[in-house]
């Protein structure tokens, strides 16, 4: 979904402060970077709901029919509590990669993944709520991620000073924050943008193979760019540990 770039593009800069900070040593300063972010997820999460609350008219006046835009509404407003969910998990992943815990994002996405799988069939299936369902089963997992990195990270006796609730030092030095997080919303914005529009186009079409046809594509394309994410999510936090120790 396009708006979520900019809840996801906030994380990113967790990668540059989260790594520096880590290898200096300064766990609570960690900790910190995380709580900024999820603070400011939580303050963006406001206008992309009041957005997606849009969805149908926004997709009528596109010229999609009413169906489409129905099934649309129906899917971005009962997934909004999971894609919250999915922002504060993410911020706590990015955490834990650039600390050098990305082992743990492993072992929670095995357990998650067949969780979604099952919830998925359960809600579509099983009780029949269609493509509703989905946004049940998505709601789902966001919060059991959350959960579950929380309670793993909280576990790390090598970390457990990184650790903490958030305290008033969450909203000082927030734009220096985010001269770093806003131009990682753009990149991420424009980098989904054209997805998005193709598959837009592909709706408004109105034929069901170019639209089954983009959706594979779209689902396909994801998959592959997963591979350099990854890589340079990898990279960032270790050039930011070697600025951390003056070692770059």
């Amino acid at each position: 979904m396009l708006v979520s770039t900019f809840i996801y593009g906030i994380n990113t800069s967790l990668e540059t402060f989260v790594s520096q900070a880590f290898r200096r040593g300064n766990l609570r300063e960690c900790a910190l970077y995380m709580h900024r972010a999820i603070f400011l997820n939580t303050i963006v999460f406001v206008p992309i709901t009041l957005i997606l609350f849009q969805t149908d008219r926004i997709l009528l006046m596109l010229g999609t029919t009413q169906a489409v835009a129905d099934l649309a509404y129906q899917y971005v407003v009962w997934q909004l509590p999971g894609l919250l969910m999915h922002g504060y998990a993410d911020s706590i992943s990015l955490m834990l990669a650039a600390m050098g815990f990305p082992y743990i994002i492993v072992i929670l996405q095995v357990i998650v993944i067949p969780i979604h799988v099952v919830t998925c069939y359960i809600f579509v299936h099983k009780f029949g709520f269609g493509l509703v369902g989905t946004a049940y089963a998505s709601n789902i997992s966001g919060l059991i991620t959350f959960l579950l990195q929380f309670g793993l990270g909280w576990a790390l006796k090598e970390i457990q000073d990184a650790w903490y609730f958030p305290t008033s030092e969450t909203f000082c030095k927030l734009k220096e924050f985010c001269i770093v997080a806003v131009p990682g919303c753009v990149i991420l914005f424009l980098e989904y943008a054209n997805w998005e529009l193709m598959m837009l186009m592909a709706v408004m079409m109105g034929n069901q193979d170019i639209l089954a046809a983009q959706v594979i594509i779209s689902t396909v394309g994801s998959l592959v760019l997963s591979v350099p994410y990854g890589l340079s999510v990898s990279a960032v936090a270790v050039i930011g540990q070697a600025l951390g120790a003056n070692n770059a």
